[in-house]
Order: C-alpha cells, then sequence, then structure tokens
C-alpha cells in the first residue's frame, strides 16, 4: 500500500473524528431550539427569530401491522383506505436473476434502471 493511502486514511480518520464532534455539538443545539421554541405534534411551523426563520418539523412514522389491517380492512370503504401499494425494485430478486436466470434478467432489465450510488468508505485503526 502506498504511504499516500496511508496518509489519506489518516486524514479521513481526522476529519470523520471532526465530523462526529460537529454533528453532536448540532444536535445540542437543535435540541435547545426545540425546546426553546413551539412545534406542532405533527407537520411543521416556521418561527421568527430575527434575524433567522427556523422551521420545527415533527415527522410523524406510521406502520401498519398486516395480519391485523386483513381483519378489518372490510369494514372499511376501499375509497377510505388510508393505505397505498407501493412497487419497488428488490435487488436481492434483481441479482438472483442476473446470475440464475440471465433469460429472465434479459428481459426484466429492459424495464429497469441501475445507477450506480457513492461508494461508502469506513477507516478503522488496527
Amino acid at each position: 500500500m502506498s504511504s499516500n493511502v496511508t496518509g489519506l486514511c489518516g486524514a479521513w480518520l481526522e476529519a470523520k473524528r471532526r465530523e462526529d464532534e460537529a454533528i453532536e455539538a448540532r444536535r445540542k443545539i437543535e435540541k435547545e431550539i426545540t425546546e426553546a421554541l413551539d412545534a406542532k405534534t405533527e407537520g411543521s411551523i416556521t418561527h421568527k427569530v430575527e434575524p433567522y426563520k427556523v422551521t420545527l418539523t415533527q415527522p410523524i412514522y406510521r406502520k401498519v401491522d398486516m395480519a391485523i389491517w386483513e381483519s378489518v380492512k372490510s369494514g372499511i370503504p376501499m375509497e377510505a383506505w388510508p393505505l397505498k401499494m407501493k412497487i419497488e425494485v428488490d435487488d436481492a430478486g434483481c441479482r438472483w436473476l442476473m446470475e440464475n436466470r440471465p433469460d429472465l434478467w434479459k428481459l426484466a432489465a429492459t424495464a429497469i434502471t441501475a445507477t450506480p450510488g457513492k461508494i461508502g468508505v469506513k477507516v478503522v485503526q488496527s
């Protein structure tokens, strides 16, 4: 391994340390801001704190228990169902088709776009 990469690894670790410290400091400040200003129980509210505008957003994460939903959905008109069905690509299924059924993958691939993401980097000191 070249000494350039060794130096880059050391620089990466130092940058990551500074980043972690900055994130921790930002989160502490965010906590103090949220304690000082009113927030909605769900949604966003903007406060004017001259010369700033501060927007606090309270998300609510919901999930469905499909077994229970199956037992109650008949009592709710379909047009009032609070669910939406989502079709998404199954990465494991794509890889399986590529490796095991390239004939089927060739057809499926015409409908699927694949774009490489950012390469992840993790450095630990040994």
